[in-house]
């Protein structure tokens, strides 16, 4: 089953250069940040909802540091991917809307860089 299957995939891995990180950059926004929330919108329009995701944040600061898990999808990135195709929301809303999403999850991955994430503690019990 896995040969066949393995045998039918095609695997596409576009260019993108458009802009970069420098561009995103020039905004005071977080590369990382800016990139997970495109991910959620682009699901969100795909499916509907909002994309049940998660990224490793490291901690590398302590002796031994593991990783921490940084929520992609945080109420802020649902609020803004909904006012992205709601045409009664400004673009200045949705730009509000988008930084205040791109805030969060900078906010978050710092609370996982410094070791005040929640997920690895949770396990661990």
């Amino acid at each position: 089953l896995y040969n066949s299957q393995a045998r039918d995939l095609e695997v596409l891995c576009p260019d993108f250069t458009e802009y970069g990180k420098k561009f995103v950059r020039s905004f005071n926004l977080h590369p990382d940040s800016y990139f997970q929330c495109a991910l959620q919108l682009a699901y969100y329009r795909l499916h509907g909802r909002p994309a049940p995701a998660y990224e490793t944040g490291m901690t590398r600061q302590f002796y031994h540091g593991r990783t921490e898990t940084v929520r992609a999808c945080t109420m802020e990135a649902v609020d803004w991917c909904k006012a992205m195709d709601d045409d009664t929301v400004t673009v200045e809303e949705k730009r509000d809307l988008m930084i205040r999403a791109l805030k969060k999850h900078v906010e978050l991955m710092d609370e996982a860089k410094n070791g005040n994430g929640c997920d690895r503690h949770l396990m661990g019990l």
